[in-house]
């Protein structure tokens, strides 16, 4: 009987499944620019420039991320256009699917992820960056930096999940008085 159970199961596991792309996997995200945790990744309503602009709590300021063939596309909620660049550093939002690579960076906490440009002749060299400060919010792609360099930490990302209109706090909700 034991002897059935297993080739069960044997037969019930797929037999084409690939591993899960490194990354936060699928879902919708609260993107942030680690140097800037106040802000979040979004789109300019008008020129839908790639943006950081302050947490209002809005599902609209989400990204849902999607793995493709170990790849990933971020659609912004508020425009419904993908992440896109150019090649002058220049980051939008389009209908044009876009792929990223997104890779997890260790030292800096949980959820911090580098997301790069793919580049089919070799090893990806530029990454998204927040460009941000006192001039702009804007986000574009850059040569990535060394580890170390001061430079390093505007090209990393914190994802959080979101649940409901807010982003996941990584503790349960409870209501008062259960």
């Amino acid at each position: 009987m034991a002897a059935a159970l297993l080739i069960g199961v044997g037969l019930s596991a797929p037999t084409n499944a690939q591993p899960a792309p490194p990354g936060p996997g699928p879902g919708l995200f609260t993107i942030r620019p680690l140097a800037h945790l106040d802000q979040v990744l979004t789109a300019d309503p008008v020129s839908k420039e790639a943006v950081c602009e302050g947490d209002d709590d809005d599902p609209e300021q989400t990204i849902r991320v999607r793995p493709v063939r170990g790849m990933y596309n971020l659609l912004n909620q508020r425009t419904d256009e993908y992440l896109g660049y150019h090649r002058d550093g220049r980051t939008g939002w389009t209908e044009l699917l876009a792929e990223w690579e997104v890779v997890a960076v260790g030292g800096f906490g949980e959820d911090v992820f580098l997301i790069r440009v793919l580049d089919l002749d070799g090893p990806p060299a530029d990454v998204l960056t927040y460009r941000g400060g006192d001039n702009s919010a804007a986000a574009g792609v850059r040569t990535a930096a060394d580890p170390g360099h001061p430079a390093f930490e505007t090209q990393l990302w914190k994802f959080e999940r979101a649940t409901g209109n807010r982003p996941y706090s990584g503790e349960l909700e409870t209501t008062d008085g259960s």
